[in-house]
């Protein structure tokens, strides 16, 4: 309960801070009206040195790692959180002077720069939770983040300053409480196809790149639309993006295997007809397609979110997990937002621009429907991309498990062989490493030496059943005839079990369990 108290309510304090001012909130507006009115440009500022600080996290990760323990840097990137916002809001200006103020350029630099710190150690702390714990404590925190939104946004402007000045000193105080939770086993390398210097998966940095470039689109559609009132409905749409999210969070703590194809494939349509439709309603009904576009981005950052943070726990320094993540974000929300300035610039009319970026989004967004149309994707087939060309033990696959990724060696049923994993192409043949082979286990497992390795994990009693059946040498079919269990129940045993034991697969649980017996000489 301490973690679903504490996280949401500091990532919340993070979230708010970013969505009142710097990523096109009301008083972001407010404050430009001295620098020209230009909110644009800050936007822009804030989302070039956010994005290359996220890179500068990912490259440093080795140095940096455990962030959330380096309390100096954190609390300096707090401090300039905090100084770039008063800066923007409070230095004297004059109409169309923005990009001659160096100090207010350096101030943007710095809350840019501040701010990938904080919430990249926010990100490598949510890597410690289990996926049901991340998916419920993700939501807490948008919720609390719409509520500060719509607070903040109704004070007046210097108190609403005030506040949101203080915002990211409250979020490191609880950054400061959460306590991490057990760690997974961390696997080497990368889990696509991408060079080393980039460890995620490619397909899931395609769908972020496609995804968040139209993010961008919409981001440009909104400063676009103000002699439309465009951005007032947009901040009231917020309501829509949190409902989506907080619906998406109870989803995956109620069942932790959903299929996350939920998240993401119908968010392609939805925001091909949010953008097929705001050319047509943005000048009477805008609130149709933004609620269209807002609940889409709502399922989609849940989805990355969550994922990213899945992948840093299973990763050698989880900080660059969600440094690239975050990184691959904003670089494409920074693209999608600059590529239709130049093209569009010779367009004399805003709502000819409008239309023009609507149309090539819902193109975008219309062609991605046919291309990612996959059978069902859960969490732990995000771990690795290559699969055994054929495991013995058939519990293995409808358990839900991922194969070991590249470098690792699968062990079989009876412990006497070992199946190499050869290294995807281009991977160096190296990275291939052999396991520890474990003493033989006991067909039957004395339930004294079960409570004795399993004391300190806290796994309830229906896990240790599932725990014991397992370790003596039964499949899954026979393990759910004999508790009466279904199979999705089954999985979620399963993977509980991994969690607490700080396992990630069935061989690893053997092999710890098979050193514990040896240890103990039981």
């Amino acid at each position: 309960m301490q973690k679903l108290a504490v996280w949401p309510i500091g990532l919340g304090f993070t979230q708010g801070w970013l969505w009142v001012f710097f990523l096109n909130g009301p008083l972001l507006f407010a404050a430009s009206a001295k620098w020209g009115n230009h909110p644009e440009k800050i936007f822009l500022l804030f989302i070039l040195f956010h994005s290359l600080s996220f890179l500068s996290v990912a490259v440093a990760a080795p140095r940096l790692s455990p962030l959330r323990e380096k309390r100096l840097p954190l609390a300096v990137g707090v401090g300039l959180m905090a100084a770039g916002t008063a800066a923007v809001g409070f230095i004297p200006g004059e109409p169309a002077s923005l990009l001659q103020t160096v100090p207010v350029i350096l101030a943007v630099a710095a809350a840019g720069f501040g701010a990938a710190l904080l919430v990249a150690a926010w990100g490598e702390l949510y890597s410690t939770l289990s996926v049901k714990q991340m998916g419920l404590s993700y939501a807490g925190a948008v919720v609390l983040g719409t509520l500060l939104f719509f607070l903040t946004s109704r004070l007046d402007f210097g108190s609403a300053m005030t506040a949101i000045i203080l915002y990211p000193f409250f979020s490191f105080l609880f950054l400061l409480l959460a306590k991490p939770g057990p760690s997974p086993a961390r696997t080497v390398g990368s889990s696509g196809t991408l060079p080393a210097f980039c460890p995620l998966p490619s397909k899931l940095v395609l769908l972020v790149l496609l995804f968040y470039l139209v993010g961008g689109f919409m981001f440009k559609l909104i400063n676009l639309g103000s002699q439309a009132a465009v951005q007032e409905i947009y901040w009231l749409t917020n309501i829509v993006y949190c409902t989506a999210t907080l619906l998406a969070g109870i989803a995956i703590f109620s069942y932790p295997d959903l299929d996350l194809g939920f998240l993401y494939r119908p968010v392609l349509p939805l925001l091909g007809a949010g953008f097929l439709l705001f050319p047509l309603l943005h000048h009477v009904f805008a609130v149709l397609p933004l609620a269209f576009l807002q609940t889409g981005f709502g399922l989609f950052d849940t989805y990355t979110w969550l994922l990213f943070a899945y992948l840093a726990a299973r990763h050698r320094f989880p900080v660059k997990i969600i440094g690239w993540g975050l990184f691959l974000i904003t670089i494409s929300i920074l693209t999608g937002e600059l590529s239709f300035t130049g093209i569009f610039a010779a367009i004399p009319y805003i709502a000819t621009q409008v239309d023009a970026i609507s149309v090539a989004a819902a193109v975008l967004m219309l062609l991605a429907v046919a291309i990612f149309q996959e059978k069902r994707e859960t969490f732990a087939g995000w771990e690795t991309r290559e699969r055994l060309a054929s495991v013995p033990d058939d519990s293995l696959a409808s358990a839900g498990e991922a194969a070991p990724a590249s470098g690792e060696i699968c062990r079989m049923e009876d412990s006497s062989q070992l199946s190499p994993v050869m290294p995807a192409a281009g991977e160096p043949t190296a990275a291939i490493t052999l396991l520890p082979k474990p003493p033989p286990l006991p067909r039957t497992i004395p339930a004294d030496a079960a409570e004795r390795l399993l004391a300190a994990q806290n796994l309830t009693a229906r896990e240790k059943e599932v725990l014991l059946l397992l370790l003596s040498g039964r499949n899954n079919p026979y393990i759910r005839e004999q508790l009466n269990i279904s199979n999705n129940t089954l999985k979620t045993h399963l993977r509980n079990i991994y969690h607490k034991l700080g396992v990630s697969n069935r061989q690893e649980l053997l092999s710890l369990f098979g050193q514990f017996w040896s240890n103990t000489g039981s």
